[in-house]
């Protein structure tokens, strides 16, 4: 949390139902990527469209 950039690379239709999760910003933090939050950095996330649909 105290990096200057963060970034997940999210690739696959596999990877769309967790991919959700942790985006879910109302959820209740239970995966790794959820306790992500730079704090004066930048947090990116690159996702393909499989990812993405699903």
């Amino acid at each position: 949390n105290n990096a200057r950039c963060c970034m997940f690379m999210v690739t696959g239709k596999e990877k769309h139902q967790v991919l959700s999760r942790a985006l879910n910003l109302l959820a209740e933090p239970e995966l790794p990527a959820q306790f992500v939050r730079p704090r004066l950095g930048e947090l990116l996330w690159i996702v393909d469209e499989g990812a993405a649909r699903g």
